[in-house]
Protein backbone atom coordinates (compact mmCIF):
# COMPACT_ATOMS: atom_id res chain seq x y z
CA UNK A 1 0.00 0.00 0.00
CA UNK A 2 3.04 2.29 0.52
CA UNK A 3 4.72 1.87 -3.21
CA UNK A 4 1.06 2.69 -4.21
CA UNK A 5 1.09 6.22 -2.37
CA UNK A 6 4.23 6.87 -4.98
CA UNK A 7 2.28 5.64 -8.12
CA UNK A 8 -0.98 6.83 -8.04
CA UNK A 9 0.70 10.55 -6.65
CA UNK A 10 3.24 9.98 -9.52
CA UNK A 11 0.29 9.33 -11.78
CA UNK A 12 -1.40 12.01 -11.00
CA UNK A 13 1.08 14.66 -11.43
CA UNK A 14 2.53 13.27 -14.67
CA UNK A 15 -0.92 13.80 -15.82
CA UNK A 16 -1.95 17.68 -14.18
CA UNK A 17 0.41 19.41 -16.89
CA UNK A 18 -1.26 17.85 -19.90
CA UNK A 19 -4.92 17.71 -18.25
CA UNK A 20 -4.30 21.57 -16.64
CA UNK A 21 -4.55 22.32 -20.42
CA UNK A 22 -7.71 21.54 -20.77
CA UNK A 23 -9.99 22.04 -17.85
CA UNK A 24 -7.32 22.90 -14.59
CA UNK A 25 -9.92 22.93 -12.12
CA UNK A 26 -10.87 19.23 -12.49
CA UNK A 27 -7.27 18.58 -13.29
CA UNK A 28 -6.69 20.06 -9.75
CA UNK A 29 -9.46 18.17 -8.69
CA UNK A 30 -7.99 15.14 -9.37
CA UNK A 31 -4.63 15.79 -8.29
CA UNK A 32 -6.21 16.62 -5.03
CA UNK A 33 -8.75 13.45 -4.53
CA UNK A 34 -5.46 11.39 -5.54
CA UNK A 35 -3.42 12.81 -2.71
CA UNK A 36 -6.20 12.68 0.15
CA UNK A 37 -6.75 8.99 -1.30
CA UNK A 38 -3.25 8.28 -0.73
CA UNK A 39 -3.19 9.77 2.56
CA UNK A 40 -6.22 7.89 4.09
CA UNK A 41 -4.33 4.37 2.55
CA UNK A 42 -1.42 5.57 4.53
CA UNK A 43 -3.15 6.00 7.39
CA UNK A 44 -4.43 3.01 7.38
CA UNK A 45 -1.15 1.10 6.99
CA UNK A 46 0.07 2.65 10.09
CA UNK A 47 -2.45 0.84 11.63
CA UNK A 48 -1.48 -2.06 10.61
CA UNK A 49 1.90 -1.10 11.23
CA UNK A 50 1.21 -0.70 15.03
CA UNK A 51 -0.07 -4.54 15.43
CA UNK A 52 3.85 -5.48 15.56
CA UNK A 53 4.61 -3.40 18.60
CA UNK A 54 1.62 -4.25 20.19
CA UNK A 55 2.31 -8.00 20.17
CA UNK A 56 5.94 -6.96 21.03
CA UNK A 57 4.81 -5.18 23.91
CA UNK A 58 2.23 -7.74 25.05
CA UNK A 59 5.54 -10.06 25.00
CA UNK A 60 7.61 -8.34 27.32
CA UNK A 61 4.72 -7.86 29.55
CA UNK A 62 4.58 -11.77 29.69
CA UNK A 63 1.06 -11.32 28.73
CA UNK A 64 0.92 -13.92 25.64
CA UNK A 65 -2.80 -13.21 24.66
CA UNK A 66 -3.84 -10.31 26.80
CA UNK A 67 -7.71 -9.31 26.15
CA UNK A 68 -7.52 -5.90 25.77
CA UNK A 69 -4.21 -6.74 23.17
CA UNK A 70 -6.07 -8.91 21.14
CA UNK A 71 -9.69 -6.17 21.09
CA UNK A 72 -6.33 -3.56 20.38
CA UNK A 73 -5.35 -5.37 17.56
CA UNK A 74 -9.00 -6.27 16.12
CA UNK A 75 -9.42 -2.07 16.58
CA UNK A 76 -6.27 -1.47 14.06
CA UNK A 77 -7.55 -3.96 11.62
CA UNK A 78 -10.89 -2.53 11.48
CA UNK A 79 -9.38 0.88 11.38
CA UNK A 80 -7.17 -0.02 8.15
CA UNK A 81 -10.29 -1.75 6.68
CA UNK A 82 -12.24 1.88 6.95
CA UNK A 83 -9.45 4.16 5.53
CA UNK A 84 -9.26 1.56 2.67
CA UNK A 85 -12.64 1.78 2.34
CA UNK A 86 -12.51 5.95 2.67
CA UNK A 87 -9.93 6.19 0.20
CA UNK A 88 -11.12 4.32 -2.06
CA UNK A 89 -14.22 5.74 -2.62
CA UNK A 90 -12.13 9.04 -2.25
CA UNK A 91 -10.36 7.73 -5.51
CA UNK A 92 -13.97 6.98 -7.01
CA UNK A 93 -15.06 11.14 -7.08
CA UNK A 94 -11.40 11.90 -8.50
CA UNK A 95 -11.62 9.56 -10.99
CA UNK A 96 -14.87 10.98 -12.05
CA UNK A 97 -12.80 13.92 -12.74
CA UNK A 98 -10.51 12.80 -14.78
CA UNK A 99 -13.04 10.71 -16.72
CA UNK A 100 -14.88 13.55 -17.50
CA UNK A 101 -11.96 15.51 -18.42
CA UNK A 102 -10.89 13.17 -20.74
CA UNK A 103 -14.65 12.53 -22.57
CA UNK A 104 -14.99 16.57 -22.80
CA UNK A 105 -11.65 16.61 -24.22
CA UNK A 106 -11.06 13.07 -26.48
CA UNK A 107 -7.64 13.14 -25.36
CA UNK A 108 -8.24 9.30 -25.28
CA UNK A 109 -11.19 7.38 -26.98
CA UNK A 110 -14.44 8.40 -25.35
CA UNK A 111 -15.42 4.44 -25.03
CA UNK A 112 -12.27 4.79 -22.68
CA UNK A 113 -13.60 7.36 -20.77
CA UNK A 114 -17.39 6.16 -20.55
CA UNK A 115 -15.38 2.60 -19.30
CA UNK A 116 -13.84 4.98 -16.64
CA UNK A 117 -16.81 6.84 -15.84
CA UNK A 118 -18.61 3.14 -14.70
CA UNK A 119 -15.67 2.15 -12.90
CA UNK A 120 -15.26 4.53 -11.05
CA UNK A 121 -18.94 4.95 -9.96
CA UNK A 122 -18.79 1.09 -9.22
CA UNK A 123 -15.58 1.68 -7.15
CA UNK A 124 -17.70 4.58 -5.28
CA UNK A 125 -20.84 2.48 -4.57
CA UNK A 126 -18.96 -0.43 -3.29
CA UNK A 127 -16.48 1.33 -1.00
CA UNK A 128 -19.57 3.23 0.48
CA UNK A 129 -21.15 -0.32 1.08
CA UNK A 130 -18.13 -1.63 2.80
CA UNK A 131 -18.42 1.41 5.28
CA UNK A 132 -21.51 0.26 6.16
CA UNK A 133 -21.24 -2.99 6.59
CA UNK A 134 -22.37 -4.45 3.39
CA UNK A 135 -19.65 -6.57 2.03
CA UNK A 136 -19.59 -5.95 -2.31
CA UNK A 137 -16.61 -3.57 -2.29
CA UNK A 138 -14.51 -6.29 -4.02
CA UNK A 139 -17.14 -7.38 -6.47
CA UNK A 140 -17.76 -3.88 -7.70
CA UNK A 141 -14.46 -3.03 -7.75
CA UNK A 142 -14.13 -5.20 -10.84
CA UNK A 143 -15.51 -3.07 -13.73
CA UNK A 144 -12.69 -0.46 -13.13
CA UNK A 145 -10.02 -2.75 -13.72
CA UNK A 146 -10.44 -2.37 -17.32
CA UNK A 147 -9.96 1.21 -17.50
CA UNK A 148 -7.28 0.84 -14.72
CA UNK A 149 -5.21 -1.70 -17.32
CA UNK A 150 -6.72 -0.12 -20.65
CA UNK A 151 -5.90 3.03 -19.89
CA UNK A 152 -2.32 2.46 -19.51
CA UNK A 153 -2.28 0.33 -22.37
CA UNK A 154 -4.13 2.75 -24.80
CA UNK A 155 -1.62 5.65 -23.15
CA UNK A 156 1.56 3.27 -24.34
CA UNK A 157 0.68 2.28 -27.37
CA UNK A 158 -1.27 4.81 -28.65
CA UNK A 159 -0.74 8.30 -26.24
CA UNK A 160 -3.04 11.27 -25.88
CA UNK A 161 -4.00 13.04 -28.91
CA UNK A 162 -1.13 15.43 -30.29
CA UNK A 163 -2.66 18.53 -29.40
CA UNK A 164 -2.93 17.36 -25.94
CA UNK A 165 0.78 18.47 -25.55
CA UNK A 166 0.40 21.71 -27.56
CA UNK A 167 -1.70 23.31 -24.46
CA UNK A 168 -4.09 24.28 -27.33
CA UNK A 169 -7.45 22.80 -25.48
CA UNK A 170 -9.65 23.96 -28.72
CA UNK A 171 -7.91 22.24 -31.16
CA UNK A 172 -8.18 18.77 -29.46
CA UNK A 173 -12.45 19.37 -28.77
CA UNK A 174 -12.82 20.21 -32.69
CA UNK A 175 -10.48 17.70 -34.01
CA UNK A 176 -12.28 14.35 -33.93
CA UNK A 177 -15.77 16.14 -35.36
CA UNK A 178 -13.92 17.24 -38.32
CA UNK A 179 -12.25 13.98 -39.03
CA UNK A 180 -15.45 11.73 -38.27
CA UNK A 181 -17.10 13.66 -41.29
CA UNK A 182 -14.47 13.17 -43.25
Amino acid sequence: MLLNTVVDVGKGVLFFPILENHGKRRALAYLAFIVVQVVLLDIGVVGLLMIAPLGQLTADAGQASAPWAQTFGSLLIQWNNMAYSIGEATLGVGGLFLCSLLFTTRLIPRFLAVGGFIGYVSLMVGMIAEIFGIHIGLMLSVPGIFFEVGLPLWLFLKGFQPEAYSGRAEVVTNVRPALATS
